[in-house]
């Protein structure tokens, strides 16, 4: 028996819209995770502090996401100083997690300039607050904050100064005590590596070379330098047993080099030039 033609049409319609009744699967999509993994200061020198942010991303999704962009502003002491955007034109793939480097550098000269107080001071608080922004299918931009605080050490160079020369012994030769002092005004020790020196007085040389086993420079004290050296040319010694009995002063010039190496994580050695020169009196 045939089917009416108008049955077939209605068959046909129902069918139409029972198949538009069926709800559509809708796209899952999950927020990234996103944490601190650490921030650590990774060199120190006499002009400034490096740092490093690492930040970890993980994408849980069956997809791939673009890395997000990073606005970062750092404080110093509740107070804004510097601040910076990284933008990242790579993807993350399903599944995948990276960590994002973010390297910071602080120079002494733009603190000092910006925060006048901290030329005296020894370390500084800081913050650091990142925004991760991504944009993701379905979701469109997601941001996350992230925030670390601690302390920038300050370092102070070292000061040199002569104080002066002793007379220890005297004869066809005679010996005589030099002293250097230096000052730390930080609140960790030196040690002093090489300590080169090429000392004259009355534009007469009478030492050059190293000192042995230097003493070590102690934090927020000033450490004396002693030498030992000895005069032996006969016209010198005539010229000095003058200057001592007369109590005459003498000019002396001293140049050299010093090489520290600081007790403290990530302080890289420097040297410190010498450069000195005045009059003194033979004590």
């Amino acid at each position: 028996m045939k089917m009416p033609k108008y049955l077939f049409l209605l068959c046909l319609a129902f069918g139409f819209f029972a198949c538009d009744s069926i709800p559509q699967v809708a796209m899952v999509v999950k927020e990234p995770d996103v944490s601190l993994n650490s921030v650590n200061i990774t060199r120190i020198s006499l002009s400034g502090v490096d740092m490093l942010a690492r930040v970890d991303v993980e994408n849980p999704n069956s997809f791939t996401i673009p890395l997000p962009k990073i606005d970062w502003e750092l404080f110093v002491n509740s107070s804004s100083f510097i601040n910076g955007v990284v933008n990242n034109d790579k993807s993350l793939t399903r599944g995948e997690k990276v960590t994002l480097d973010l390297p910071l550098s602080v120079t002494y000269e733009g603190l000092y300039n910006s925060f006048k107080s901290l030329i005296e001071t020894k370390e500084a608080a800081y913050d650091i607050a990142m925004k991760l922004s991504f944009v993701l299918p379905v979701l469109g931009e997601k941001s996350y904050n992230l925030d670390f605080s601690g302390a920038l050490p300050i370092i102070k160079k070292p000061e040199v100064s002569f104080r002066g020369i002793a007379k220890k012994s005297l004869g066809t030769t005679m010996e005589f005590v030099l002293t250097w002092e230096v000052e730390n005004k930080n609140n960790f020790d030196f040690s002093l590596g090489e300590f080169s020196y090429d000392f004259s007085v009355n534009n007469t040389r009478w030492a050059r070379g190293q000192v042995e086993d230097p003493p070590v420079i102690r934090a927020g004290a000033k450490t004396e330098i002693p030498l030992t050296v000895s005069v032996s040319a006969a016209a010198i010694v005539m010229e000095l047993v003058t200057i001592i009995n007369r109590g005459t002063a003498v000019s002396y010039n001293c140049t050299g080099n010093m090489q520290l190496q600081g007790d403290l994580p990530g302080l890289e050695k420097f040297e410190l030039p010498l450069s000195l020169g005045g009059s003194t009196q033979i004590r």
